[in-house]
């Protein structure tokens, strides 16, 4: 089922209107650079857009890093987690190109499907990373750890001397 997703930057809003849901999302936590990016998301609903066009849209005439796209992008995901959206409307990520705009009402709020393979891909790609970050922590703790004992053990050395 097609809705009808309306962006007012005047309001800090979005308007979602389907047969059967109707909802207005404040937008008004987010910076001026995150609705620029959020209008433009509205207008580009299923398109690829690049890391580069998102850039110049939220921060025109400014030269900022791709580390302040990361966390414009996630500030808005926040948004729709937080107003039950976010099964609805996401921001999925193209690596290395850029983002996607995904937007799909369904007539029931809630929708249960079969796992497809790509939910599956998704899920072990998530796991894989949670497990990455899992071990650099491990890895860090382990590290300051020795280098305590070490510095402690020549504490105790340097004063039995």
């Amino acid at each position: 089922m097609s809705a009808n997703i309306t962006f007012s930057k005047n309001e800090r809003a979005i308007i979602i209107i389907s047969e059967k849901y109707n909802k207005k999302i404040d937008l008004s936590k987010l910076s001026t650079a995150e609705l620029n990016i959020m209008g433009h998301f509205t207008h580009n609903i299923n398109q690829e857009i690049t890391r580069k066009e998102l850039i110049n849209i939220g921060w025109p005439y400014k030269s900022v890093s791709m580390s302040s796209l990361n966390v414009a992008v996630a500030n808005i995901r926040k948004i729709f987690l937080a107003n039950d959206i976010d099964s609805n409307l996401s921001i999925n990520t193209v690596p290395t190109i850029g983002y996607i705009f995904n937007a799909s009402f369904k007539d029931t709020q809630e929708s249960i499907h079969d796992p497809t393979s790509e939910d599956i891909i998704e899920n072990n790609s998530t796991i894989k990373t949670t497990s990455k970050l899992s071990f650099t922590i491990l890895s860090m703790l382990t590290m300051i750890n020795i280098l305590c004992s070490f510095m402690v053990s020549k504490y105790i050395y340097t004063e039995s001397t």
